[in-house]
């Protein structure tokens, strides 16, 4: 049961990133699914909420030289 290799990066993203949006902040909406085959799995799906475009915007630019990168 233990031997296999455990996935950490959704559970960290979840805790680091999308929880605070959630819940601190009010910026996503979230649902989650039972997986039919499975008996207690759900699938966690997050979106936007209104708030968010309004509190955060990025205006990201990127600048391309003409010369080697390194």
């Amino acid at each position: 049961m233990f031997s296999g290799s455990w996935d950490r990066t959704t559970h960290v993203m979840v805790a680091k990133i999308l929880r605070p949006l959630l819940l601190w902040f009010g910026l996503l909406d979230h649902r989650s699914e039972k997986i039919p085959s499975n008996r207690f799995g759900e699938h966690h799906l997050y979106r936007k909420a209104d708030l968010f475009d309004r509190l955060l915007a990025f205006d990201i630019q990127v600048h391309l030289s003409e010369g080697p990168l390194h």
